[in-house]
């Protein structure tokens, strides 16, 4: 399965190579969709636990794959509200390379899951019993979930006046999130369910500026879940149950975005709020815009683009090499500017080249992280790539085991921060806002570890 699985790969990526630039600009999203297609027959076939599929790699490519076969289709076919897309695409030479070097990149993802594919068959992964804890757990969620509330609340209150300061309240309310979620192992099924369902409601009302918020959440909610009821070590077969399950979560994945883009302003209903915007769905979906709109909303048109943009840049020599100095710029987050003069990001260096006005006016436009390592490195990125996502994905494993074995240590729980978050270096965020997220969500954590200590809690409070 293998060998076919690659043959594929090797046959999609030489034929895009092969082709016209004509003939990739009219049908390109063909050899996304086979690539695409491709990689799930193939995890499919190989029986792959249903924890393979919540990993690094397989991830980041459904969302890049996902990003490139709906996003050339839709630019190239004029869907959508800026057509500054549609013409930078037209206007790219050598557009059979660049889609070449994302289908190779694409490529290189999912072959850096086969160790964790096989070690993940061979695991234990027999999920340890809990330590009962009375009141004092119970005290901790309702603390923790208070204080993600009151982060939630400042967030919505700052965000129209300072957005550089809403962008720091995301990531403490994320770290608090990771140290409820801990917590709520010791819950029964339906009150953790409750608790999942007011942990989205929550994020959709403070975040529906950043639909990427929303989906770090969801995501690690399924995640997390998986893991603590045994479910993340069978392996996915196709039935009612998991086609209700994936109709399910794609339709309260659509709500949330219908919301978040009525709250946005689209459609100019005025609404003043999370709960009146409900009312307006069915109208904002009857709009004639509406299929433009929800193209937009979903970033198709722009997360395509402006991946292969920048692959572009290197390929047609309009810039130079990076060579790593925006994977470096992480390093110095805390350090002022009035002493050292840092890297510049990967998205301040392309928003400022390919739109210095929005630049200006404190926009920026994501990098996926294939077109930020091809930037820095040309070709090399290729095996930086490989290496990159099989470290990834071997920590994930040790992830999923810390998960099974109860562990709640300070680099553990880090660990699971960044997992969550880990969509932020795969969308395009850049490595730099990937690690300054976990350094500020780091102290918080700790005070909050080292004030709601079990040893406090067995001196002054009583176990039930």
């Amino acid at each position: 399965m293998k060998f076919s699985y690659i043959l594929v790969n090797i046959i999609v990526i030489l034929s895009a190579l092969l082709a016209s630039d004509k003939l990739i600009y009219a049908y390109g999203y063909w050899w996304y969709a086979v690539q695409l297609i491709a990689t799930l027959l193939f995890y499919y076939k190989s029986k792959a636990r249903f924890l393979v599929y919540l990993s690094p790699s397989f991830l980041s490519f459904i969302y890049i794959s996902l990003s490139a076969t709906f996003g050339h289709f839709v630019t190239c076919n004029s869907i959508g509200l800026a057509d500054i897309y549609l013409t930078t695409l037209r206007n790219i030479h050598r557009l059979n390379l660049c889609v070449g070097v994302l289908l190779t990149s694409n490529f290189i993802m999912v072959l850096a899951s086969f160790p964790m594919l096989r070690r993940s068959k061979h695991m234990d992964l027999t999920v340890q019993p809990l330590r009962k804890t009375g009141s004092i757990n119970n005290y901790k969620i309702v603390v923790l979930l208070a204080i993600i509330c009151i982060l939630a609340a400042i967030k919505v209150k700052v965000s129209d006046t300072n957005a550089s300061l809403a962008a720091y309240v995301f990531p403490i309310q994320l770290g608090f999130t990771m140290l409820l979620l801990l917590n709520l192992k010791y819950l029964t099924l339906k009150p953790r369910f409750v608790v999942y369902g007011f942990l989205l409601l929550l994020f959709a009302i403070g975040s529906y500026d950043s639909k990427r918020q929303i989906f770090f959440i969801l995501i690690t909610l399924i995640f997390y879940e998986a893991c603590i009821n045994g479910f993340s070590f069978k392996h996915i077969r196709i039935n009612f149950k998991i086609v209700f399950l994936t109709v399910l979560l794609g339709v309260v994945f659509l709500y949330i975005i219908l919301i978040s883009s009525i709250l946005r302003g689209y459609g100019d209903y005025q609404v003043h709020g999370f709960w009146q915007a409900n009312g307006f769905i069915f109208k904002y979906i009857g709009e004639d815009y509406f299929t433009s709109a929800l193209v937009s909303n979903l970033e198709l048109n722009s997360s395509y683009v402006n991946t292969i943009n920048p692959i572009n840049y290197v390929i047609s020599g309009q810039q130079p090499l990076l060579y790593g100095s925006t994977l470096a710029k992480g390093l110095f987050v805390f350090i002022p500017s009035s002493i050292i003069q840092k890297p510049r990001s990967i998205v301040d260096i392309y928003t400022s080249i390919y739109s210095p006005n929005f630049r200006m006016h404190g926009g920026s436009l994501p990098v996926t992280i294939p077109a930020e390592l091809f930037w820095n490195f040309h070709v090399f990125s290729f095996p930086i790539l490989a290496i990159m996502y099989l470290i990834f994905n071997k920590y994930y494993l040790v992830l999923v085991n810390g998960l099974i074995k109860n562990k709640t240590t300070i680099g553990f729980i880090m660990m699971f921060y960044l997992y969550a978050s880990l969509m932020q270096i795969a969308r395009g965020s850049g490595l730099d806002l990937w690690f300054a997220y976990c350094l500020i969500a780091l102290p918080f954590i700790v005070m909050f570890r080292r004030i709601f200590k079990p040893k406090f809690y067995r001196q002054r409070m009583p176990v039930i």
